[in-house]
């Protein structure tokens, strides 16, 4: 008699995606592993619209990505190592099972979440964004934070 194993994929049950999220995911634009702040989803809940963290401010010498660079300091977000940049300038879309599955593959990379008023900081950023496709911000829900 032949016994066949068979892999049962359990559903996701880990911290739940949301805006205000941070996860350690692989970046295809950096080509390495880089932190995602979650700052919107689709209204399918299948994709999600992030902001990478980088340890220093980019774009020294382009006086515009300078401006989008926004500022968390490790006193008021925890599970930071230390203070970072919010890369507003240019937002990646990510599918939110990719994260999901980070998650399963290491819990720990769920870093936890970020303030409410840090977050809509960052969402006003990227929606007033020379660089930032009009689309992305109606599709990932940030018409809210246009300055007009």
């Amino acid at each position: 008699m032949r016994i066949h194993i068979q892999t049962l994929h359990a559903p996701y049950c880990g911290p739940e995606i949301k805006p205000g999220s941070v996860v350690v995911a692989y970046s295809n634009d950096a080509l390495k592993w880089k932190w995602h702040l979650v700052i919107g989803i689709s209204d399918d809940g299948t994709a999600c619209l992030a902001v990478l963290f980088n340890t220093r401010k980019p774009f020294p010498n382009v006086p515009h990505l300078v401006k989008l660079q926004c500022h968390l300091s490790k006193a008021t977000t925890p599970f930071l190592k230390h203070d970072c940049y919010a890369n507003c300038a240019h937002p990646v879309v990510k599918p939110v099972s990719e994260l999901q599955d980070v998650i399963k593959l290491r819990a720990n990379n769920f870093k936890g979440n970020i303030s409410i008023r840090k977050l809509d900081e960052i969402r006003t950023f990227v929606a007033n964004a020379i660089t930032v496709a009009p689309n992305d911000v109606k599709d990932y829900g940030l018409e809210p934070f246009l300055i007009e």
